[in-house]
């Protein structure tokens, strides 16, 4: 009876920390939406990285020994770290992908617009 009780609260405890995950991912996608663009990517980021660390700090009051302190807060500090880390960057892509294709379609637009004013009016240049 007691393995099962284990594996119920090891189960428990994996869906807590993948919805966690979950959670501060989509913090990160926020996060890329509300930082102005031209921030270094570095700067944010770095910030991210100590903001993880302090939490990280809370892991000195986990029971145990030193040990157990140290491996808790490296443990806080990498979950925090990554899962924001990876949202803010996966927002900055689809960011500069939509960008990009913006760009692309506006430059597409220009020219036919361009061609069919050749078209039009052949020899003039346009220009007054």
């Amino acid at each position: 009876m007691e393995i099962i009780l284990w594996i119920l609260v090891f189960a428990w405890g994996t869906a807590f920390v993948m919805g966690y995950t979950f959670v501060l991912y989509r913090f990160g996608r926020r996060l890329c939406d509300r930082t102005p663009q031209r921030w270094p990517q570095w700067l944010v980021m770095a910030a991210i990285g100590l903001f993880s660390l302090a939490v990280g700090l809370l892991g000195w009051f986990a029971p145990g020994g030193p040990f157990a302190q140290i491996a808790t807060g490296i443990c806080l500090t990498v979950l925090h770290c990554q899962s924001i880390c990876v949202g803010f960057y996966a927002g900055r892509e689809v960011r500069h992908q939509e960008d990009s294709r913006r760009w692309f379609k506006n430059t597409d637009d220009w020219l036919a617009e361009w061609e069919c004013r050749e078209e039009r009016n052949p020899g003039e240049s346009g220009t007054v």
